[in-house]
């Protein structure tokens, strides 16, 4: 589709910086911008990011995306320094980076540090996530003062840019696109991997398994459905990245009697396929700013159960939030949800029906990317 912004970006060259290439929803988020930035507006638009390697590189080379792999500063700096700075600035004057959109915590410091110092004319900081990297120290606020301008995708993260003191006028709210890949496998054969038949009700959640996900939640009142629902047993699908809190988990669903019944896939390429196999989407985090993962199930046509999250309510919409958004660690109202879904498959087309419109509203990539454009336009400098 033909881009309603009439763009300058022709042949600009475009950093869009990550905080590693392990795969997680930030990084999902800047690949689709990278991509849209170049095919519809041909950008220049390229990936940088720091080590560890993961699965966004091998997105990156097959969607011919050019990406750059950094090493963080020397472990001997904190995660701002001046010497961290200066080497990224090298890096960005090196390639002639003109406009810089970074992600997360530790890519908004250092490239709010080091943009001028690296000829970039525009740094545009994403407050995608929900600000867990801050504490006040000196360095982060003068990194605050000197980004051009804010953009967040979510109330929680306007939240975190005034609290650090950044004038409303400098923050601009931009939802996160959503753009499912085509699956890999089909629904049969996602099942048939797990030795699921077709009447079996399967829900996921995707998410790396970090404690600030609260699967531990989940896994409690999955065993509270478990208990209560009919046979044939339900069976629940942890998708994501594993971390430290892993073999807790792994552990916790032993303790709990259901490890016959919950299956860890790790990180995984075919989401689409996944969700496609699914019958619910679920998501128990205890902090946020707009999960990808929503969105993914809502783009997926699939009914959602989550926790009452600021960004997560933006998403679902107001119409839907009584019967999808439970208490943060309530599992005993998340395994009450689950059941009430499980035994109404009406009202789980229903719902689902209702996401997948208001993706096609307010979540595309296309207007996430024109929101964007419209402010690089907005702030970038002129030539004089």
């Amino acid at each position: 589709m033909k881009p309603s912004v009439s763009s300058d970006l022709v042949g600009i060259p475009i950093a869009v910086v990550v905080n590693s290439f392990l795969l997680g929803g930030a990084e999902r988020e800047a690949l689709l911008l990278t991509s849209y930035l170049r095919n519809d507006y041909q950008a220049k638009a390229v990936i940088f990011g720091f080590r560890p390697i993961g699965l966004l590189a091998d997105l990156c080379q097959s969607q011919y995306i050019p990406y750059h792999i950094l090493p963080k500063p020397p472990i001997t700096y904190t995660i701002a320094s001046w010497p961290g700075a200066a080497l990224f600035a090298w890096y960005l004057r090196k390639s002639h980076i003109q406009i810089l959109l970074s992600f997360t915590t530790y890519p908004n410091l250092i490239s709010s540090l080091a943009w001028r110092w690296g000829g970039v004319k525009l740094c545009i900081w994403n407050q995608l996530d929900e600000g867990k990297g801050f504490n006040g120290r000196r360095i982060e606020k003068f990194a605050f003062r000197r980004a051009s301008c804010f953009v967040a995708n979510s109330p929680t993260g306007v939240t975190v840019l005034e609290k650090n003191g950044i004038s409303p006028d400098k923050i601009s709210i931009i939802p996160n696109g959503i753009e499912l890949n085509k699956p890999q496998k089909n629904r049969g054969t996602w099942r048939k991997q797990f030795n699921l038949t077709e009447d079996i009700f399967i829900a996921c959640m995707v998410a790396t398994l970090s404690k600030y996900k609260d699967h531990e939640t989940l896994l409690r009142a999955w065993r509270i459905v478990f208990d209560l629902a009919p046979s044939p047993s339900p069976h629940l699908l942890l998708v994501g990245r594993l971390s430290d809190s892993s073999s807790y988990l792994i552990n916790l669903s032993h303790d709990l009697g259901i490890n016959s019944v919950v299956h860890f896939l790790g990180e995984e390429k075919d989401v689409a396929g996944i969700l496609n196999a699914v019958d619910l989407g679920l998501y128990s985090s205890t902090s946020e700013g707009l999960p990808n993962a929503i969105l993914e199930y809502m783009a997926a046509g699939l009914p959602l159960i989550a926790t009452d999250l600021p960004g997560v309510r933006m998403a679902i919409g107001s119409t839907n939030s009584s019967n999808c958004l439970v208490p943060v660690g309530d599992a005993q109202l998340m395994a009450i949800r689950i059941l009430e879904f499980l035994g109404n498959p009406k009202f789980r087309d229903f719902i689902a029906k209702e996401n997948r419109k208001r993706i096609n509203a307010y979540f595309t990539p296309e207007i996430m990317t024109e929101k964007m454009v419209r402010l690089i336009l907005e702030n970038l400098p002129r030539e004089t």
